[in-house]
């Protein structure tokens, strides 16, 4: 071989090895960003899961609180829906006048 063809494969031969090393670096990366996407998968998992209870406590709250209210205020609304009635009779009553 001659010089100038030794020289090109001894450049050859570096950029190869340059070429393996960044392989070698990108497996890598590619190992952590896999890992951190199935850290990350988990965590929607559970966190979607949570939202699911925190909705159905929600929907139970609901629901007792409107039991409440139509227990411990229907005598109050039916006090206030007897003012407004009289109070439409005193308005017919002047009309009628």
């Amino acid at each position: 071989m001659t010089d100038k063809q030794e020289n090109l494969l001894a450049v050859l031969n570096v950029r190869i090895h340059d070429l393996m090393n960044l392989c070698d670096k990108q497996r890598l990366k590619i190992g952590e960003l896999t890992e951190q996407l199935e850290t990350q998968r988990k965590l929607t998992t559970t966190l979607k899961g949570e939202i699911s209870v925190m909705h159905d406590n929600y929907d139970r709250l609901l629901i007792a609180k409107s039991i409440e209210l139509e227990k411990g205020e229907t005598s109050e609304a039916h006090k206030r829906l007897e003012q407004l009635v009289r109070e439409v009779d005193k308005c017919i009553a002047l009309l009628n006048e």
